[in-house]
């Protein structure tokens, strides 16, 4: 045979294995970062589950059980005599995470943000009742003060439907939480 198509022949040949043995590294390697990147997805919605489940549970055994032992020593027809000063952002758990709630599992995400949807409301409410309530314990003339009393009452069901909302949503979240796959371990 011509030594110069032998060796043509054995550089085409060294080229094509060279070739297909680049190409299956990079085969290789991309499927490798994306195990990486999925199992770095997985440990980050892990976190922030966690996370969240964790100021849930505060929430529910905090400032909801409060709230639920002031409900139920106030009558239906009685106003609710609370003031709630806190003013800031306190939900920060959840406000931190929010970036990544879309790496949750649908039904887990719809859970939380239904949740804490229902814990702003009613913290919004409750505030709105505090600020009557405040008026009302300020009101100087004792005709301002029946008004704002008349208004108290008027919203206190308000707070009473708000509230059982936020309750369920939590205690639903919770649930949806405690039973999620992403809990599994790896």
């Amino acid at each position: 045979m011509n030594p110069v198509l032998t060796n043509l022949l054995s550089g085409l040949a060294g080229s094509a294995i060279g070739a297909a043995a680049a190409i299956w590294a990079g085969y290789a390697v991309g499927r490798q970062n994306k195990r990486l990147q999925e199992e770095d997805r997985k440990k980050l919605a892990k976190s922030a589950m966690l996370a969240i489940k964790a100021e849930l549970t505060m929430l529910r055994d905090g400032y909801l059980a409060e709230m639920d032992e002031l409900l139920n020593s106030t009558g239906e027809r009685q106003m609710i005599e609370s003031i709630y000063k806190v003013r800031q952002n306190y939900l920060t758990v959840y406000e931190s995470n929010c970036a990544i709630l879309g790496l949750l599992p649908a039904e887990e995400m719809t859970a939380v943000v239904r949740a804490y949807t229902e814990v702003k409301v009613f913290i919004d409410v409750h505030r709105a009742n505090s600020d009557l309530y405040d008026l009302y314990l300020t009101a100087r003339r004792p005709s301002d003060g029946i008004h704002y009393a008349n208004k108290l009452l008027a919203y206190s069901s308000v707070v009473r439907s708000s509230f059982q909302s936020a309750k369920i949503e939590v205690q639903r979240a919770l649930e949806t939480l405690v039973l999620s796959n992403v809990f599994e371990s790896e």
